[in-house]
């Protein structure tokens, strides 16, 4: 085998590993991609609570350090 084929069968080499190093980083992105959804996901029904408990603190008056809910009239 002279130098050229040896070259080229270290460079085809390298291109299998780049490939298969490539696919690790693709699987990889993917499931920081899904995790990134389900973390924004999560975060989204906790920001809705707080909102929530926002508006039902807004409907209750605070006398005398004790909770007094307003009437709905």
């Amino acid at each position: 085998m002279d130098a050229i084929e040896a070259r080229l069968k270290a460079l085809k080499n390298e291109f299998e590993t780049g490939l298969a190093e490539l696919q690790k980083v693709e699987a990889r992105r993917a499931y920081l991609q899904e995790t990134l959804l389900r973390i924004d996901g999560a975060a989204q029904v906790l920001q809705e609570l707080l909102e929530s408990r926002v508006s039902d603190l807004t409907k209750e008056e605070r006398i005398d350090g004790e909770v007094k809910v307003k009437s709905p009239v």
